[in-house]
């Protein structure tokens, strides 16, 4: 049997990615197994704070399933498009060049608040992930361990604004603290530039935070 809601979401000073996690999207995962509860509480919150800080969207579209075999949540806004911010923000010559600088895992718009790498470490948390924008369909699967550009007859016509899905396997023994520790290990989490904020910092931070609201 599966569970599943969709809500929509008003993007307004103010909003906050970890009470929308704690209001709309824990009650319906609060039976999943801690880790991937934390997976889950990561990605949803990191993926919709890009879209509160990033996205230039008013609103935004949530889509959350619960069933025995999978986990699935959907974040949907209409804004820009991830792809078309990057080009424009670097001064790329297309979003298919904007994918490639979001693969390596250290671009963002916003430096002086974020590291750019939210997406790098939700990506290797989840067993899929998916990103829909503009005329780029990429996803990025946990066994194959590198970014696949899907075939571009899938997307029919430019998509305004961005889709992400994450999916995950209720049954996973990943865990959070594993992916950042293997990143490190292997040495695909690069130096931060002098005077940037500190990568281990933002990720104990958000962290930090997704264990207040569980624990509450």
């Amino acid at each position: 049997m599966s569970d599943k809601t969709v809500r929509s979401l008003t993007i307004e000073p103010g909003t906050d990615e970890f009470e929308i996690w704690t209001t709309e999207a824990l009650p319906l995962l609060q039976d999943l197994p801690e880790n991937v509860l934390r997976i889950c509480a990561y990605g949803f919150t990191e993926m919709l704070n890009n879209v509160i800080e990033h996205s230039d969207s008013k609103s935004a579209a949530l889509s959350l399933e619960n069933s025995p075999d999978k986990v699935l949540l959907s974040i949907f806004d209409s804004g820009l498009g991830i792809f078309r911010k990057i080009q424009l923000a670097a001064e790329l010559a297309n979003e298919h060049d904007a994918f490639l600088e979001l693969a390596k895992g250290r671009f963002t718009t916003d430096p002086d608040r974020h590291t750019g790498e939210g997406i790098f470490f939700t990506a290797r948390m989840f067993d899929r992930f998916v990103i829909l924008s503009g005329s780029m369909y990429v996803s990025f699967s946990a066994e194959g361990r590198d970014w696949v550009l899907e075939s571009p007859h899938r997307v029919e016509s430019p998509t305004q604004g961005t889709l992400v899905e994450m999916e995950i396997n209720p049954q996973s023994v990943r865990t959070t603290r594993e992916v950042l520790s293997r990143c490190r290990l292997k040495k695909l989490v690069a130096p931060l530039p002098m005077g940037s904020a500190s990568r281990s910092a933002s990720y104990d931070a958000r962290t930090a935070t997704i264990s207040r609201s569980l624990d509450t």
